[in-house]
């Protein structure tokens, strides 16, 4: 909840206390319907309590969950060196490697380049039937209003902290279990 308060803050400053049942109710989706639908879950709550634009809390959303995929990265990385894990793991762990810094770059590039970003995706739209593409091209500007927050270093970093906490807190529980 920390987290994504820090990447919600440059399109709303919502506090912890309003995010939290939101981002429980969102986990709480997660784990009763298939495809990860509990952040599209999470995007429509907090767009309604706090009046924002659903589509540009789902750019927010985007961003915390590369940070997850990043983390958990980075510790089978380090669980593989420090296990001797077999051939099967550490090509898993590749895969997945890949994977996650394929979305970092692209939300980078989306983020850092809005412009060309906007361009580029809207001639992409003339695929789409007229009537749905004024519309698919206001979701892309949300889309794209909450991704503002990777601009920002010390969000980055503070929010690369919060990540890298809540997993440690996370694996020493499973650790003691």
């Amino acid at each position: 909840t920390l987290r994504w308060r820090l990447l919600l803050k440059p399109v709303a400053d919502v506090s912890t206390a309003r995010l939290y049942p939101v981002v429980i109710i969102g986990l709480m989706s997660n784990n009763v319907t298939p495809a990860r639908i509990g952040e599209l879950v999470r995007a429509y709550l907090v767009g309604e309590r706090e009046r924002i634009s659903k589509t540009t809390a789902l750019g927010t959303i985007a961003v915390d969950r590369v940070y997850d995929g990043l983390t958990l990265v980075a510790i089978l990385g380090i669980t593989t060196v420090f296990t001797g894990a077999d051939s099967t793991v550490k090509g898993l762990g590749i895969v997945t490697a890949v994977v996650m810094l394929a979305g970092v770059v692209v939300l980078a590039l989306l983020a850092m380049f809005p412009v060309q970003a906007r361009m580029t995706l809207v001639r992409l739209l003339h695929v789409l039937p007229q009537r749905f593409e004024a519309r698919v091209e206001g979701l892309l500007d949300a889309f794209l209003s909450g991704l503002v927050v990777i601009r920002s270093p010390t969000t980055l970093v503070l929010a690369g902290l919060c990540s890298v906490t809540s997993w440690l807190i996370e694996a020493v529980m499973y650790y003691m279990v």
